[in-house]
């Protein structure tokens, strides 16, 4: 069911006349790769529901807990959210019982860490894959310190609300004012320069809230990281510093979002804690078909 357009209160009718015919769960989730994903994946038991975007999904989530108390309330749903940076705003909800979140700010994200414990990650496995053994360790420090960076404006724009929108005011990651393309590193006072422009601050704003302890703790490992940012970069390491062995016709995001759905397992899908919250909240429910 796509949710592409539509009202939460759309949606929610929607859900609940699919419910007339199907009498198992629906499974909510925000958009089109989040869909891709999980429809090959979950039982027939369930039934999977695009929403056409986080605020759609949690808008849906609002008018069924506005309904919780009536005697004819729909329960037979979850809600898969991506975390994003609401628990690091302090904005993560906690009192709807089906509403559940990524392990990490996005399903991508909490993919690329996905593993069964007794082999390298999903990230692992595609960097052996894909780069220069030589250069593993390097490019893999090196997204995620990038990424970072990045994320670290991104979640001071939420902060603060100075309002910039990266994609119509044209920051993005691999802008090459401050992108350094073989290196894969930015320049930071660049970044931060053209980010205050866009957000009409001062620069010093920016470095002075980026030296908070917190944020430096945050900045050193993935809490900041969100998988748009960080898939863009492994698309450029894939193109420069990819195995002799490799020929790729094709890197970009949605190329490497298909990479992930082919390299995941299940029993390392099963292993996140997302999905063994969404089991555990529709009651045991086995979520995957196989």
């Amino acid at each position: 069911m796509r949710g592409m357009s539509k009202t939460p209160a759309t949606l929610s009718t929607e859900i609940a006349m699919k419910a007339n015919t199907h009498s198992g769960w629906f499974l909510l989730v925000e958009g089109d790769f989040d869909q891709s994903f999980w429809k090959s994946r979950i039982h027939p038991q369930w039934h999977l529901v695009n929403c056409g975007g986080k605020s759609n999904l949690l808008g849906v989530v609002q008018e069924y807990l506005a309904d919780e108390l009536s005697r004819h309330a729909f329960t037979r749903w979850i809600a898969l959210a991506d975390r994003d940076y609401d628990e690091l705003l302090g904005a993560l909800t906690t009192t709807q019982p089906r509403l559940v979140y990524t392990d990490h700010n996005d399903l991508e994200v909490t993919l690329l860490h996905a593993s069964d414990r007794q082999s390298p990650s999903v990230l692992d496995r595609l960097l052996e894959e894909w780069i220069d053994p030589n250069k593993i360790q390097l490019v893999r420090e090196r997204l995620r310190m990038t990424a970072a960076c990045f994320g670290c404006l991104r979640y001071l724009n939420a902060l603060h609300a100075w309002g910039v929108d990266f994609v119509d005011d044209g920051i993005k990651i691999q802008h090459q004012a401050y992108f350094n393309f073989r290196e894969l590193i930015i320049d930071e006072n660049q970044l931060w320069g053209m980010f205050a422009t866009k957000a009409g601050i001062r620069a010093t704003e920016i470095e002075t809230a980026i030296e908070s302890p917190q944020l430096q703790t945050w900045r050193s490992g993935w809490a900041l990281i969100q998988g748009h940012d960080f898939l863009n970069l492994l698309a450029v390491a894939i193109k420069t510093f990819r195995r002799d062995d490799v020929s790729l016709a094709q890197s970009d995001e949605k190329h490497l979002q298909g990479q992930i759905r082919l390299t995941v397992r299940p029993q390392e899908l099963q292993n996140t804690s997302m999905l063994q919250s969404i089991e555990s909240k529709a009651g045991g429910l086995r979520l995957l078909h196989t």
